[in-house]
């Protein structure tokens, strides 16, 4: 049940669907953009509440492009709070950087009691004539607390000019998307880094996984040719998580 709703330009929500593969009725919402994509000065915010013991997923129709920023760099803020023995899974599509793009995004997620959440991030650049253009500069950082402590028990930031993306990636060894993903709160303490890793043995895709720190649960790296095989390694770490939280396996989303 999605209990209360406010979208503003440029976000758009989907009515919830319900796939019938949660025993705990999960509610799977789409976000979409009305707007193309992110702009120059853009200042973005979204909250997500989940209520104790309710299940919920938000992800995306399809990537999110930023475009050229103009030496005016995009911001897009998102918070988010799971209740006692809730779950949230947030894992959009990889973000598309075009040449000049400047993005700014930050998540901070609050976990109560028992609580898990799966929140994925992830990145590739593009330039539409092939000339190799960069993107101008990505920042991102995750911050992770418990809801009786400020105190965080991850605080993750990174700030990467387009120049050297393929450097930061590997150089020459020909990755060109990233991304990062935590598994969070109880179900990332019982998940054992080793199984991840073997679920995200694809083709073009290179995954890592270890315990984050004070307990917080599992940080999942991920390397990947292109964004096709980025997007694969996204729908194998939703499916492992999926698995380990409801025991069944996850019907297709179909975007």
């Amino acid at each position: 049940m999605l209990a209360r709703q406010f979208a503003a330009y440029p976000f758009h929500l989907t009515r919830p669907f319900h796939f019938g593969d949660s025993g705990r009725g999960m509610a799977t919402l789409y976000l979409q953009s009305a707007s193309g994509g992110l702009y120059r000065g853009d200042d973005l915010a979204m909250t997500i509440d989940v209520e104790p013991g309710a299940a919920a997923e938000i992800t995306t129709q399809s990537s999110t492009v930023v475009h050229d920023a103009y030496g005016d760099i995009a911001r897009l803020r998102q918070e988010a709070t799971v209740g006692a023995d809730g779950f949230l899974a947030l894992w959009p599509d990889p973000v598309i950087l075009l040449p000049g793009a400047m993005l700014r995004q930050s998540i901070e997620v609050t976990l109560a009691a028992g609580a898990s959440a799966l929140v994925a991030e992830s990145w590739l650049g593009h330039d539409p004539l092939g000339q190799g253009r960069p993107f101008g500069i990505l920042e991102s950082s995750t911050v992770v607390r418990t809801a009786s402590s400020r105190a965080p028990l991850v605080a993750e930031r990174q700030l990467i000019r387009g120049a050297d993306w393929r450097l930061a990636l590997g150089g020459e060894a020909g990755w060109t998307a990233a991304g990062n993903v935590f598994v969070l709160g109880a179900l990332g303490q019982s998940l054992a880094a080793d199984a991840v890793v073997a679920a995200l043995a694809l083709p073009d895709v290179a995954a890592g996984a270890s315990a984050l720190p004070n307990g917080a649960g599992l940080g999942i790296r991920l390397l990947a040719r292109d964004g096709v095989a980025l997007t694969a390694a996204l729908k194998a770490a939703w499916r492992v998580v999926f698995v380990a939280a409801f025991g069944s396996e996850p019907l297709p989303r179909r975007k």
